[in-house]
């Protein structure tokens, strides 16, 4: 199991390719419990054997003000692992395997109807991908998923099949090229939605710090930037997962940066960053076990 995007994190979706394959064969022809059983195995191996990323969750429930025992580690580790089983069962089926209840959907339905385009600004809690799906079906607009070039090639097949039964657009981004910024501006343009995330900063990525949790963490202004040259509505948006199969989805208000010169920019951009860090702290105090940055997300230098 594992995600993983750049140096600067440890994550945990290339991992462990076999493991990822066999996962897929059994929710292929099996479906999504047994999964969740042989899951019980590998998130026990986890929470024995990885010290790098309990070392990580400790630190950020500790600023949660909570303790961890070794039942909180495992607890986050399946809870990442059933992350992961519900998007390729979601990706990979044709059928609907989850139930979902929708907050603050009509914000997201407005402002697209405005025809500017819409940010959905996530992080790496909950589950993206099911979102992104959902709302393409039930907004009738057409959503991009940006994944980023040093995604394993295991997890790029399976976006690919994906693409079969699901009718989203991914966006590759190469960090070194600006062709996929130009993809995502012109989609703005075009009044579609762009899901991104912004609690990561990837390579050369300009950022701002931020307290976050008591302490100052590198945020990502990308998003920020790109919403104030399209103009395109910037709404934090997470989904989380709230019962054994059921997803609630949650936009908060949303942030269009309109300016009259670089000074004020630069003063609604550093407004919207710190309003999406708000949100992020609030939704990460309530649901800490779908926390899945596996990193230290507080370095003690400069990132």
């Amino acid at each position: 199991m594992k995600d993983s995007s750049g140096d600067n994190w440890v994550g945990k979706s290339r991992e462990n390719n076999l493991g990822n394959r066999i996962f897929n064969v059994i929710i292929s022809r099996f479906g999504l419990n047994p999964a969740y059983f042989v899951l019980f195995f590998a998130a026990t191996q986890y929470t024995l054997l990885d010290k790098k990323s309990r070392k990580v969750i400790k630190e950020f429930r500790s600023r949660l003000g909570l303790k961890t025992t070794i039942l909180d580690y495992y607890r986050h580790f399946y809870s990442f692992g059933t992350s992961l089983i519900d998007r390729y069962a979601y990706l990979l089926s044709e059928k609907s395997l989850f139930s979902y209840t929708f907050l603050r959907e009509d914000v997201i339905a407005e402002y697209v109807s405005r025809g500017k385009g819409v940010i959905l600004l996530g992080a790496h809690m909950g589950n993206w991908e099911v979102a992104g799906n959902l709302l393409k079906e039930r907004l009738n607009v057409r959503v991009n998923l940006l994944m980023y070039d040093i995604e394993s090639e295991e997890t790029k097949k399976t976006f690919s099949r994906a693409l079969n039964n699901r009718d989203v657009n991914i966006i590759n981004i190469t960090l070194d090229s600006p062709d996929s910024m130009i993809e995502i501006v012109n989609a703005l343009r075009r009044g579609e939605i762009i899901c991104m995330h912004g609690d990561r900063i990837m390579g050369n990525q300009r950022g701002r710090r931020i307290e976050f949790l008591g302490r100052e963490a590198l945020f990502p202004s990308g998003p920020f930037d790109i919403a104030a040259v399209t103009g395109a509505a910037l709404i934090p948006f997470y989904a989380l997962k709230t019962g054994w199969k059921h997803y609630t989805f949650r936009a908060f208000d949303p942030v269009v940066i309109r300016y009259s010169d670089r000074e004020e920019r630069q003063k609604l951009i550093s407004a919207a960053m710190d309003s999406y860090v708000d949100t992020l702290e609030s939704v990460a105090k309530e649901f800490p076990c779908q926390w899945y940055n596996f990193y230290d997300f507080w370095p003690e230098q400069d990132l």
